[in-house]
């Protein structure tokens, strides 16, 4: 009695340290999403609720490097964390293209999921909210960042950041090519008028990078 005693004993103390482990592996597992950010070049951090009340900082000026390296951290500590989305019921980091509601044209009376559009000079217009801080991104050369599948090439990367009170949450972020914006070339290839912009979900520590974004804010108006 003693022996089977023992037996579920260890087994369950067996059980319980497996689980511990596989815990701490989830917690300390960041994919680093936020990777489509870091290289940045230069980054721009619009005020609350403004288009206008901005911050420009460039990492080539040795007096920004200190108010960029705040960004920095903030992305970092921003990473999605995998134990924390599974215990919200926010499992997956894939990017996402923002979709709307529309009329399936197949099925009267029915409505499809659809990609949200904009037009480039609409990216233009793309601002901070009353509790969102916008931060507008720079790269030196073009990248690539795959969204369901779809390559998207920018140059730029506005980024929509509000206070999820440290749980994960989505951002909007804005992946686009600075020339293809107030270029009135008639070549499908470049012109402005034929250019449309995706607007992207991703999930992050949204506090972390918001946050980030107020101390660059106050410490630079002190």
């Amino acid at each position: 009695m003693k022996k089977a005693v023992s037996k579920t004993l260890i087994a369950l103390i067996s059980l319980i340290a497996l689980v511990l482990i596989v815990g701490l592996i989830l917690f300390f597992v960041k994919p680093d999403r936020v990777a489509v950010l870091a290289e940045y070049d230069k980054v721009s951090v619009y005020n609350v609720n403004t288009a206008a009340d901005r911050i420009d900082l460039d990492k080539a000026v040795t007096g920004d490097l200190s108010l960029t390296g705040i960004i920095d951290r903030g992305l970092q500590k921003s990473r999605y964390n995998v134990l924390q989305g599974l215990l919200e019921g926010k499992a997956g980091t894939a990017l996402k293209f923002k979709t709307k509601k529309a009329d399936d044209p197949d099925n009267a009376g029915k409505q499809i999921d659809e990609r949200v559009e904009l037009k480039a000079e609409e990216v233009k217009d793309v601002r901070a909210g009353e509790t969102t801080y916008k931060l507008e991104f720079s790269f030196a050369a073009l990248r690539t960042v795959k969204v369901e599948g779809a390559e998207i090439p920018y140059d730029r990367a506005i980024v929509l950041v509000h206070d999820s009170a440290n749980e994960i949450d989505e951002v909007e972020i804005y992946f686009y090519q600075f020339l293809r914006i107030d270029n009135e070339s008639d070549d499908e290839a470049i012109g402005s008028a034929y250019y449309r912009v995706y607007p992207v979900k991703m999930r992050i520590l949204s506090t972390n990078l918001f946050n980030a974004c107020k101390d660059v804010i106050d410490t630079a108006r002190r």
